[in-house]
């Protein structure tokens, strides 16, 4: 999947990815969008599960809530994201990771972008890495 200047908002997914769920093996880049106001248990904005990538380069994270992990992004089981000059503000999660939610075997690669504008979560309020 390939996104530019897109805008996400007020999506909602009962489970995962309140906007996008990058799942099994598949590969989503995202440029100059905006991800407001999405709502789902794990990711609030974003899901990227089971051997999956993705790649998002100046975009910003704002207001999306994740009812379970992570806030704005959940990164799950053998999986990688990279940020580029983001911007993550006002992203909540009731568990862990108010912006980013990193586990099982994943990871995330984050440069110049901005984690702590008011992120919020019971555990790691920016980040939550298991």
């Amino acid at each position: 999947m390939w996104s530019n200047a897109s805008n996400y908002e007020y999506n909602n997914a009962s489970h995962s990815g309140g906007a996008i769920m990058s799942f099994d093996e598949s590969n989503a880049t995202v440029t100059s969008s905006t991800f407001a106001n999405n709502i789902a248990a794990y990711g609030g904005s974003v899901y990227v599960g089971v051997s999956s990538s993705m790649w998002s380069n100046s975009c910003i994270y704002e207001n999306n809530t994740a009812t379970d992990t992570g806030g704005a992004i959940y990164v799950f089981s053998s999986s990688s994201v990279s940020s580029n000059a983001c911007i993550y503000q006002y992203n909540t999660a009731t568990d862990s990771g108010g912006a980013f939610y990193v586990y099982d075997k994943s990871n995330a690669t984050v440069g110049s972008s901005v984690l702590a504008l008011h992120n919020a979560a019971t555990y790691g309020g920016a980040v939550h890495v298991w």
